[in-house]
């Protein structure tokens, strides 16, 4: 999860030995946050290209669905990576909580399906809205 993703994915692309990835635990209302998701291992089909999709799921605080994204794509017809290398999910999901949002501790799921090995496993993360920042009124 992060508040910045433009810098984490220009991170990403800096040619460095290492990755730094910008997390975020909680975001104020108003204010973006967005899932990235980092891979590896993905199965050839006979072409050498990957098939891999997410099944995104964002809970309220109280359990409720707040919303549901299928077959997003991870990396779909592209060569797959040599062993050992990360990637990073062409789609990413986000959102901005409003106003009216409940607060408190929102839980994201992804379902990661590999179509050519029909593997697929569950990973998920949390993150934390609160209130925007109100100006104190002065008399």
């Amino acid at each position: 999860m992060t508040t910045d993703s433009q810098k984490m994915l220009d991170n990403w692309q800096a040619p460095t030995p290492g990755y730094h990835i910008l997390d975020a635990e909680s975001v104020e209302k108003g204010k973006p946050i967005e899932a990235l998701v980092l891979f590896s291992g993905c199965s050839a089909n006979a072409d050498g290209n990957c098939i891999a999709e997410i099944d995104y799921q964002i809970l309220k605080p109280d359990g409720s669905v707040y919303a549901e994204y299928k077959n997003t794509e991870l990396w779909r017809n592209k060569p797959a990576l040599p062993k050992g290398q990360i990637g990073l999910s062409v789609d990413r999901v986000g959102l901005v909580a409003e106003a009216n949002d409940p607060t408190g501790v929102y839980k994201v799921t992804c379902v990661v399906k590999d179509l050519v090995s029909k593997n697929q496993f569950l990973i998920y993360s949390s993150f934390e809205v609160n209130e925007a920042n109100k100006p104190i009124k002065r008399d």
